[in-house]
């Protein structure tokens, strides 16, 4: 082998050697995070993103063509009402303003989202029932609690582009749902998530998933799809299946499977007494 060769080498068993590490470090933290970790640890590198920020060029995108079709297909039609969760600065919030729906209630995590979407003079009308929180919090907000004491009608929810993804733990994620379905007991979902790799030989998650039967107490909450981002925190990659099995215990079906890629998919649920309709 030639020298090149032989720092190529190295160099590749170089970086094989730091994710691997990467791996560790990241399972160790799955050992010592809790839930409220999770979502502070959330809330902070979500609240640094500019892509996300109240304004930016991918906040006044509007809806993802994947977005259009499965609320064209499957909500009813404007004036209906939804809730947006995890609303960030507000490209789902805008583009069914503009598409004539009510918003009955939006929240986010993010403080400084909120306090922009307030004062945005598209929700001049709306801006009292925009509020700080995060998907596990949903029953003990103020507009969600309003909705629900005056018996005013949700007809759909949209659970923001990627959120449900980053919420940590299968029983809060169905605990989420739950709430979704005593707020919104008749209308449909639409949710977007990460997905795990159709490819075996990706060597670093049978690597971690070695790692977690080391490491692995009674008292630890990690499952079997998570990871841990540097850039976004929790994440939980799904299975089709494990995402209906999910949905089916909170009491919905899954009407629509999409997979976009090669990491990301969204699904439209319905409460699963319903007929599967259009």
């Amino acid at each position: 082998m030639t020298a090149r060769g032989r720092l190529m080498s190295w160099s590749f068993e170089l970086d094989r050697i730091a994710r691997l590490l990467a791996i560790v470090r990241e399972e160790l933290a799955f050992r010592l995070l809790t839930q409220g970790d999770w979502l502070e640890l959330g809330r902070s590198l979500y609240g640094r993103s500019e892509k996300y920020s109240f304004g930016s060029q991918h906040n006044e995108a509007g809806l993802f063509e994947f977005e259009r079709a499965a609320i064209e297909q499957a909500f009813p039609p404007p004036p209906a009402s939804i809730v947006v969760g995890g609303c960030g600065g507000g490209r789902e919030l805008f583009a069914l303003l503009e598409r004539g729906y009510r918003i009955a209630a939006a929240y986010d995590p993010v403080a400084a989202f909120i306090d922009s979407l307030r004062s945005d003079p598209r929700l001049i009308d709306s801006k009292d029932r925009v509020c700080v929180g995060a998907h596990q919090e949903i029953e003990s907000l103020a507009p969600i609690a309003r909705l629900r004491q005056h018996g005013n009608r949700i007809d759909a929810v949209v659970v923001g582009w990627g959120s449900y993804t980053h919420i940590m733990g299968t029983k809060t994620r169905v605990e989420f749902l739950r709430s979704l379905r005593a707020a919104c007991p008749c209308g449909p979902v639409l949710v977007s998530f990460h997905v795990g790799a159709d490819n075996e030989a990706l060597r670093p998650r049978r690597f971690r998933a070695k790692l977690r039967r080391i490491l692995r107490t009674s008292e630890a909450m990690v499952e079997e799809g998570d990871e841990l981002h540097r850039a976004s925190g929790g994440v939980h990659y799904f299975s089709e299946e494990g995402f209906a099995t999910e949905a089916s215990t909170a009491g919905y079906r899954v009407q629509h499977w999409q997979k976009h890629d090669f990491s990301a998919a969204h699904a439209v649920l319905i409460p699963a007494s319903q007929s599967a309709g259009p």
